[in-house]
């Protein structure tokens, strides 16, 4: 009988493991549903914490903008609430600072009517918000960059409902002071861009809208003299795109308004010049994107140009210069947040269908 049981206990074992091995597989490149946060939101900030814990802040939902953050544990999957900000705000920046404290600024008020110039602090080892110091210029849908010199570099932005307006001042937050200083002002007043730190430090700004139209241009900041210099337009007009530097030193482009929204380029820093590279399957903007462990780069939602939102999935392969599916998320969403998390996952939390729904909803892709 010991024997009996023993066998079918080595049967149940094996049944287990091949069940395990066999979700094992069926989870690769597929994306799987987790807990909801607490607050629905889109237009928050998503922060990956030293803890290895996801902190996510403010946006807005049917009832206005949020004040309420919240920690997402990705060892149980679970959402706990955190201080509330100060001030509540959506299109805000935020920018993980060395001591471990991260820094939102901006962003804009309910329905985006006025823009916000205050920032504050957010204190992981107590959970509590403070206000440091007020941006020189009140903005949205801006940009927030960590230099290696600890500041955080702010540039353009929206001033006015619907990015009207926009600005091409920057500034400069210094943790130890708690205060902005101007520096150098952009070539081209733009919002919607992005902004992406290079290997040796400066940063390159790419694409936006100046109100009226998208724009090609590109421009780096130098940290050593705090001014701006023109590179090599982009090949297509980008905004609403992404942009991520890849292990070779080289920053994807993607996506973004008008006929670019399936385009993609490389940004090559030894040449300050811009070479297209392969269209995604799919147009579109207002998506998120994240550089996998792998190399590849995941971008995920979004609208396409009839304004319809997506839940399609990609993956960039540099090697190949290729796209390729990576399944699709079980909510369409944009103005969502995409973060990759220590374990190689991407957590994929919030966002909107663009029309009038909110989402609590949060989901991981598995490489």
């Amino acid at each position: 009988m010991r024997q009996v049981r023993n066998l079918t206990a080595k049967l149940g074992l094996l049944a287990v493991s091949l069940v395990f091995s066999m979700t094992s597989v069926r989870a690769q490149g597929s994306w799987v549903g987790t807990n909801s946060m607490n607050a629905a939101r889109s237009g928050q900030t998503a922060t990956l914490l030293a803890s290895g814990k996801v902190l996510v802040a403010g946006g807005e939902n049917s009832i206005g903008n949020v004040k309420t953050a919240e920690l997402y544990n990705a060892s149980t999957g679970s959402w706990a609430l955190t201080g509330n900000s100060v001030v509540a705000r959506a299109t805000a920046a935020a920018a993980l600072l060395a001591n471990g404290n991260v820094l939102v600024a901006g962003g804009c008020n309910t329905d985006c009517i006025a823009a916000l110039g205050s920032s504050e602090l957010y204190t992981p080892s107590t959970g509590k918000w403070a206000l440091t110091g007020g941006m020189l210029t009140a903005r949205f849908s801006f940009s927030a960059t960590l230099l290696t010199s600890g500041k955080v570099l702010v540039a353009g932005g929206c001033t006015a409902t619907n990015c009207t307006n926009v600005t091409n001042r920057g500034e400069l937050y210094d943790p130890t002071t708690g205060k902005w200083t101007a520096t150098g002002s952009l070539k081209f007043a733009r919002g919607q861009h992005t902004a992406t730190r290079l290997s040796d430090g400066t940063v390159l700004v790419a694409g936006g809208s100046n109100g009226a139209t998208d724009l090609s241009s590109a421009e780096l900041y130098n940290p050593t003299t705090g001014t701006w210099s023109s590179v090599g337009p982009m090949k297509f007009t980008h905004s609403g795109h992404i942009a991520i530097m890849l292990t070779t030193g080289k920053v994807l482009v993607a996506g973004g308004g008008g006929p670019s929204e399936a385009g993609a380029e490389l940004y090559n820093p030894s040449t300050k010049a811009w070479t297209l590279t392969g269209r995604m399957k799919t147009g579109r903007d207002d998506f998120s994107a994240v550089l996998l462990s792998s190399g590849k780069v995941l971008v995920a939602g979004g609208a396409t140009p009839a304004a319809v939102s997506l839940a399609s999935a990609e993956l960039y392969s540099p090697t190949t210069g290729t796209w390729s599916s990576a399944g699709s998320m079980a909510t369409a969403r944009i103005e969502f947040t995409l973060t990759l998390l220590a374990s190689g996952q991407a957590l994929a939390a919030g966002g909107t269908d663009g029309v009038n729904a909110f989402f609590s909803s949060a989901e991981l892709y598995h490489p």
